[in-house]
């Protein structure tokens, strides 16, 4: 469960690595930073509460995994914020590519003095070592299969903004939770802020008893649906199988179409961290169905990645 003591120092002391890092008065912070960034973006193309202390500021982008969503809206959040982002994307053209480790890099970048950094990866322990001895802030933008904290709370921040609160919603995740770093992370975020939550998926995709345990279980997609308020679609992580997925049994029963969607509420919404492939998790009907929030995730990404570097870097 998350801390809900005093607000923990690692907010500005080390970033965020894990959902369970923060605590209930901070997530409230955050989501009412996010808010009034949104709100005045909207109105007026900018942030107008900016940090202008900010605009000295640099952060590191270091992405091992690829990314497109995280990646391009913390870079969004940087510029609107002020703050210079610098980014690194291990490929062919790096030291990666000579055999330098991914802690090495880190502590080379480290060395060149950026005030913060965004670190994404798959299970590496330099990495995790690194979160915990930097001594610049360090932000999590996905790590291994259980940490995906940024994507908790704006899916989150997405959820209040939509049905208005959290607790007491149901949310069902559908699909590939398993290998879902955002389905863990979600889960351990939404049960913290009142929520109900289950799990809809073939048992290839199933995740431990002892991790999920506390949340209902559904292996109809019909009573699933029947049942929640968000409906959370979740891409087949593909290589994060150690076999071959079987993609023709999920397809037929657990992939949201038009057909499928027939017992999900009129003022029920459909989520999806993407990427998404259509025709294997959703079809393009889904994309385009009113209740669909796809795109307005996306957006509500940059406005809390921005509370979080404000709240990291500026509110000191």
């Amino acid at each position: 469960m998350l801390n809900t003591a005093a607000i923990v120092a690692l907010m500005k002391n080390s970033g965020l690595f894990s959902v369970t890092d923060l605590n209930i008065q901070t997530i409230g912070q955050l989501f009412s930073l996010a808010s009034q960034f949104k709100h005045s973006f909207v109105r007026h193309k900018q942030f107008l509460r900016r940090n202008e202390s900010l605009s000295y500021k640099s952060v590191a982008l270091v992405f091992f995994e690829s990314s497109t969503r995280t990646r391009f809206s913390f870079e969004m959040a940087c510029n609107r914020l002020g703050i210079r982002p610098v980014t690194f994307i291990a490929n062919s053209t790096t030291s990666i590519k000579k055999g330098e480790t991914a802690l090495d890099t880190l502590l080379n970048l480290h060395a060149v003095q950026p005030d913060a950094f965004i670190i994404r990866s798959d299970e590496d322990e330099g990495v995790r070592e690194f979160f915990k001895t930097s001594q610049k802030p360090c932000i999590s933008a996905g790590y291994g299969k259980f940490h995906h904290p940024t994507q908790a709370l704006l899916d989150a921040f997405t959820i209040k903004e939509r049905l208005g609160e959290i607790k007491g919603k149901k949310i069902v995740f559908i699909g590939d939770v398993r290998h879902s770093r955002v389905a863990h992370s979600n889960k351990s975020l939404l049960l913290a802020l009142g929520a109900e939550v289950a799990i809809c998926s073939p048992k290839d995709f199933m995740p431990s008893p002892s991790e999920w345990g506390e949340v209902e279980n559904f292996e109809q997609l019909t009573s699933a649906l029947d049942w929640c308020d968000v409906a959370m679609s979740l891409r087949v992580q593909k290589e994060r199988h150690s076999t071959k997925a079987d993609l023709s049994n999920f397809i037929q029963n657990y992939q949201l179409n038009k057909k499928s969607i027939g017992s999900l509420s009129d003022k029920a919404i459909i989520m999806h961290p993407g990427p998404f492939v259509v025709d294997e998790e959703i079809t393009r009907d889904i994309v385009k169905d009113s209740r669909t929030v796809i795109h307005q995730q996306v957006e509500n990404g940059v406005y809390v990645r921005a509370a979080l570097l404000q709240k990291v870097l500026g509110d000191r």
